[in-house]
């Protein structure tokens, strides 16, 4: 079994609430959060010269991709073959 990037529901185990969590999902997850540190910090603040503005708007644009990938992933499971997505669209 791999361990997923995120975690997330796991199809595998019926008693298990979540998925194993790689490596890099933890780094991920700690980058997004330094992300939104960095964007309340910055943007929400109305203080702050503008150049400290644009990285704070950097920075939630990081978050925007970030939590769209995290979205996206788990629409379809890559361990899954193309035929039993194909045979549950027709159910």
């Amino acid at each position: 079994m791999s361990a997923y990037w995120f975690a997330r529901l796991d199809p595998s185990k019926k008693n298990s609430a979540f998925a194993p969590v790689s490596p890099v999902g933890w780094f991920v997850t700690f980058a997004l959060a330094a992300a939104l540190a960095v964007f309340v910090t910055v943007v929400l603040d109305a203080g702050g010269s503008p150049l400290m503005q644009v990285v704070g708007i950097a920075a939630g644009v990081l978050m925007g991709i970030g939590v769209f990938i995290l979205s996206v992933r788990d629409k379809v499971d890559p361990e899954r073959s193309l035929a039993d997505y194909k045979g549950r669209a027709g159910s």
